[in-house]
């Protein structure tokens, strides 16, 4: 967590289940409970140039949920008000600028299979592509 010059050029990855403050909002604008995420993103307050980028923000917001939660226990989806955005994908800015798409996968039943539904980032990196050989 400690700031360091390069920081920027650097490229950072954490991946986390978190239900606190979140840099995008989710599909129903769910309001922060904490500031953890804000601290993790924020690497040294008093320089924005090291602050992590949220992948979810590149996300069409009626696309921004990652978990369902039967709130009214009834075993039915309730549409949108019972998904969040509890999972996240925090970056450095050199990492972000290598995005190619961000999508979330909703194609499963969260009733059936895990109610959280997966953070896919595809990023392109330059250069030529190696296999596994090198």
């Amino acid at each position: 967590r400690e700031s360091h010059p390069d920081c920027r050029a650097a490229l950072i990855l954490i991946v986390a289940p978190y239900t606190g403050e979140q840099a995008a909002l989710d599909i129903n604008d769910h309001v922060p409970i904490t500031d953890v995420m804000a601290r993790l993103q924020r690497m040294d307050p008093a320089n924005p140039d090291d602050d992590l980028v949220n992948v979810l923000r590149f996300v069409p917001k009626e696309q921004r949920y990652t978990a369902y939660w039967d709130e009214n226990k009834d075993s039915r989806i309730d549409d949108p008000q019972e998904y969040s955005a509890i999972d996240h994908i925090l970056i450095s800015g050199a990492l972000a600028e290598l995005i190619a798409r961000v999508h979330i996968d909703h194609e499963h039943d969260p009733r059936k299979l895990s109610d959280h539904f997966p953070v896919i980032v595809r990023f392109e990196f330059p250069g030529p592509a190696s296999g596994p050989d090198g």
